[in-house]
């Protein structure tokens, strides 16, 4: 129970090592789900039965950037 009440102090403290941190995102999500379509969709489930749904646009594919190549 403290992790959930310390969870923004510990996050924001610069002393928590990187590796403690994705310990720390490892037991918020239950599930996620991952859609590619016209966009992406990340669809969240968290253990409480909280769901989060996160939409982004489609990356660009990768040969967009660099010069000289074609798709």
């Amino acid at each position: 129970m403290a992790l959930v009440t310390d969870f923004p102090r510990l996050w924001r403290d610069p002393a928590t090592p990187h590796r403690e941190r994705k310990r720390m995102v490892r037991l918020l999500p239950d599930d996620v789900t991952l859609l590619k379509a016209d966009e992406v969709v990340a669809q969240i489930r968290f253990r409480g039965g909280a769901t989060h749904t996160i939409r982004l646009p489609r990356p660009k594919p990768a040969c967009l950037y660099a010069k000289g190549w074609l798709c």
